[in-house]
C-alpha cells in the first residue's frame, strides 16, 4: 500500500513539475504574442471617429464615481457622450454626478428607482441607459475604473483597424491593502487559466471571455443579440455578451491594456471574499463539479508540492536508511516549488502587481480554496445570492 502511495506521489509530482514548466513557458510566449494596447499604439484618434456612448451603472458609488467621471471627461477623443445611470443609490452618487454636470456638458444622468423582476441590477441599469444613447458604438464601463486620456481613442482605433465587433480590455488591477496584493493576482490567474486570451480571440474556439469594466461594442452587434434585455438574468453579463458575439459569428477581441485603465475592484478582505465567491459561483455556471475540479487542481499543483517538500525533507533527516523514493519526491517537489516561484514572479511582473507578495502565495492559495468552497456552499444553500444590497432568488 505504501509503495502504491509513493508511486502515485512521484507521478503527481512529476506531472506537476511539467505543468508548471509549461505555464512558465506559456507566460514567456504570451509576453510577446498576446495583443496589447497602450497610449502609443496609435498616434492620434481615428480620422473619422464614430460617436461613442460611454455608459456607467452606479449604485452607491460615491467613493468612486468622481475619479471615474473626471478621467472620462479628459479624453482626447472628439466625439463621445457619457451617460451615468444612478441605480437606486442611497448615498451621494447623484449629487456628485450633478456637480460634475455643471462643468461638463457631455455628461448625462439617468435615475433608476426600481429593479424590474427577472433582471439583475447592472443589466437593467445599462438597459435604461442605452435607451437614450446616441452612439454608433457603446462603451460599457464601471464606476470603480480610472481611464487614461487616450483610452477611448486607442480602443476606437483598435476596433476600426482590426475590424473587431467587440473589444474588451484587461486593466491594471490596483491593490493597496495587504489582502488585495495577495489575493487579487491569484484570482485573476485562475480566471485567465480558465479563459485563455488566445482562445477567446480565436473564432474557431468556443471560449469567450470579457471584462465588464471595459467593453466597446458596435450598436448593431449589441442589438443583434437583444442587448442587455437578452442577457437580463445573467450576473456575469460581460461573459454572456462575449458568448453571444462569438455565437453570432462576430469578432471578439480581448486585449491586455494596463496602461489605459485601472480598477480597484475590492478594498478589503470581506469585499474580496464576497466578490470572488459571486464571480466563481456564476462563471462556472453554478456547477459543483467545475468548482470542485478547480479546488483539486489548486491543491494538487500549488499546495501539495510544499506539503511533500516538508514531509519528505523531514523523513530524510529522521530515517536511518536513505530512501531513494523519498529523495526522488523531495527533489521533484523542490524543483516544482522553484518553477512555481519563477512563474508567479514573472506573472506578477506582467500584471504589474508586487512580485514579492508571490512569496506568500501559499496563504493566498488556501484563501482561494476557501472562496471556491464558499461558492460551492452557495450552490447548495437555499438562500439566494446577495450583491450590492439586492438579494436575488435562486433559479
Amino acid at each position: 500500500m505504501l509503495t502504491i502511495l509513493y508511486f502515485s506521489l512521484f507521478w503527481i509530482s512529476l506531472i506537476g513539475l511539467c505543468v508548471w514548466i509549461s505555464r512558465y513557458l506559456a507566460i514567456l510566449r504570451s509576453a510577446g504574442s498576446s495583443p496589447h494596447l497602450d497610449e502609443n499604439s496609435y498616434k492620434r484618434p481615428p480620422a473619422d471617429p464614430p460617436f461613442v456612448s460611454i455608459l456607467i451603472p452606479a449604485r452607491n458609488e460615491e467613493r468612486n464615481i468622481r475619479e471615474c467621471l473626471e478621467s472620462l471627461t479628459r479624453q482626447d477623443y472628439p466625439n463621445y457622450e457619457i451617460i451615468v445611470v444612478n441605480d437606486r443609490s442611497t448615498d451621494r452618487t447623484r449629487e456628485i454626478v450633478e456637480e460634475l454636470q455643471k462643468t461638463h456638458r457631455n455628461v448625462a444622468l439617468i435615475t433608476n428607482e426600481e429593479l424590474q423582476e427577472g433582471w439583475t441590477g447592472k443589466n437593467f441599469a445599462l438597459h435604461k441607459g442605452v435607451q437614450t444613447a446616441k452612439g454608433a458604438w457603446y462603451l460599457f464601463t464601471d464606476a470603480d475604473t480610472w481611464h487614461h486620456p487616450k483610452s477611448v481613442s486607442q480602443a476606437a482605433n483598435y476596433v476600426l483597424d482590426k475590424k473587431a465587433d467587440m473589444l474588451t480590455l484587461l486593466p491594471f488591477l490596483e491593490g493597496k491593502s495587504f489582502w488585495e496584493k495577495l489575493i487579487q493576482p491569484i484570482a485573476g490567474a485562475v480566471l485567465l487559466i480558465s479563459f485563455p486570451i488566445k482562445n477567446s480571440n480565436n473564432p474557431r474556439k468556443k471560449t469567450a471571455f470579457a471584462n465588464g469594466q471595459f467593453i466597446l461594442i458596435r450598436k448593431d452587434i449589441y442589438n443583434k443579440f437583444g442587448g442587455h434585455k437578452g442577457l437580463k438574468e445573467h450576473f456575469l453579463e460581460d461573459i454572456a455578451m462575449a458568448k453571444a458575439v462569438k455565437h453570432g459569428g462576430d469578432v471578439l477581441s480581448v486585449v491586455i491594456s494596463p496602461d489605459l485603465f485601472k480598477t480597484r475592484m475590492y478594498k478589503n478582505f470581506t469585499e474580496i471574499w464576497n466578490g470572488w465567491t459571486r464571480i466563481f459561483y456564476y462563471i462556472y455556471d453554478k456547477k459543483f463539479w467545475l468548482i470542485f475540479a478547480n479546488i483539486v487542481l489548486l491543491f494538487v499543483f500549488s499546495l501539495l508540492p510544499i506539503v511533500l517538500f516538508v514531509y519528505c525533507g523531514a523523513r530524510l533527516m529522521m530515517e536511518n536508511e536513505f530512501s531513494n523514493r523519498t529523495f526522488a519526491i523531495f527533489v521533484l517537489s523542490a524543483l516544482q516549488i522553484i518553477v512555481i516561484r519563477l512563474t508567479t514572479f514573472r506573472y506578477c511582473r506582467m500584471s504589474r502587481s508586487n512580485p514579492y507578495y508571490s512569496m506568500l502565495n501559499p496563504i493566498g492559495y488556501v484563501i482561494m480554496i476557501g472562496i471556491l468552497l464558499n461558492a460551492i456552499k452557495t450552490i447548495f444553500s437555499k438562500k439566494g445570492m446577495t450583491w450590492r444590497g439586492t438579494t436575488y432568488a435562486k433559479n
